[in-house]
């Protein structure tokens, strides 16, 4: 695919969010607050809606006193009978997406992916990071004039557990037009997904490459074997961008992870899309304030009780918290098992993962 006019006009359609986005950091206690109700709205006639009355909550004092902070285990029943089929328990609907939480990719210790966070955070998440590329990269970008790689979908079962897969497969339109693969890999090793990779990313001209780090630089090794080439610009010429999505410490956006194209990083889990870089080079991300999740904080060294929490009003610069999050997953005060992360500004809030 080759439509030249896409990405100036992608770009134009671009304004109306990063005006939103704008506004969100410049007022994000109020934007933080409208989603917050919002999700206590949509939430209310769930079980746990029910349980802890969310149409009486009026404010966030009411919201953190009512609702308990949660673990794992305290949210493990509500998830078996999420998977056995059970709805309207955490989030409104039935849920039939559960990928493995934190560090652990443990079968027993998931987590629900709902169509609600997909839509409103995941996507939004990756529709943002490239509306920040293009506003920094400026009129220099043919991000949309051709195909998106997708590096790291593999199908190891029937179960779709995997985030990529997930995102690959309830990809909207049109986006989905510009994705490949257009499905998750059905190959059974990793290196029959490499090879699959290279050829999708052979039937049309590439314009960026979205996955971890470590496997573009296994399929970068894999693409120089196979091709003869040196070099991911010689393999694939159009390619402009890679889109690391996952956990991008200071220390490595600090190194240039990438070389040859532009690297731009986000903050992006089983639990959420959390934060992007606003601009190349920079070692902090921007906090994602108005797409499908509500903040609170706790010190790192700090007690797991509720007088210890902080709203995102009270964090303090240069101090290390942990997350703690209510998404449209229906994790609600749950305490992020992802790292800790740390502010180095607040207007707008900008952030550092330890």
């Amino acid at each position: 695919m080759s439509a030249k006019f896409l990405t100036p006009l992608f770009s134009l359609y671009n304004k109306d969010r990063l005006e939103e986005i704008r506004e969100a950091c410049a007022m994000p206690y109020d934007a933080q607050n409208e989603l917050l109700f919002e999700m206590l709205s949509d939430a209310a006639s769930t079980e746990w809606g029910k349980r802890y009355r969310f149409s009486r909550i009026h404010s966030y004092d009411d919201f953190r006193q009512r609702l308990p902070l949660q673990q794992y285990e305290d949210i493990l029943p509500y998830v078996q009978r999420m998977m056995a089929g059970e709805g309207n328990l955490l989030w409104p609907g039935t849920c039939k997406y559960f990928v493995p939480a934190g560090e652990k990719n443990l079968a027993s210790h998931l987590l629900p992916i709902t169509r609600d966070a997909l839509m409103d955070n995941f996507y939004e998440g990756i529709y943002d990071s490239m509306a920040m590329y293009l506003k920094d990269k400026g009129e220099d970008s043919k991000l949309f004039d051709s195909f998106s790689l997708w590096i790291g979908a593999s199908k190891r079962d029937q179960v779709y557990r995997n985030l990529s897969n997930i995102l690959i497969k309830e990809a909207p339109f049109p986006q989905s037009l510009f994705i490949r693969p257009q499905s998750p890999v059905n190959k059974s090793n990793a290196h029959s997904e490499l090879e699959v990779l290279l050829e999708e990313s052979q039937k049309g001209q590439v314009s960026n490459i979205q996955g971890r780090p470590h496997r573009y630089f296994d399929f970068l090794k894999y693409a120089e074997q196979k091709t003869g080439k040196s070099g991911i610009k010689n393999i694939l010429p159009q390619v402009e961008v890679f889109f690391h999505r996952g956990k991008p410490t200071r220390a490595y956006l600090q190194q240039a992870p990438i070389q040859d194209i532009d690297y731009h990083a986000s903050f992006c889990t089983a639990e959420g899309f959390f934060g992007m870089q606003e601009k190349l080079g920079e070692d902090a991300m921007l906090l994602h304030m108005d797409a499908g999740i509500f903040y609170e904080f706790i010190p790192v060294d700090a007690e797991l009780k509720a007088e210890n929490v902080v709203p995102l009003e009270e964090v303090q610069l240069e101090q290390a918290y942990r997350m703690i999050i209510s998404t449209r997953a229906g994790l609600w005060r749950y305490l992020s098992e992802g790292p800790s992360i740390v502010f180095v500004s607040n207007r707008p809030y900008k952030f550092y993962i330890q």
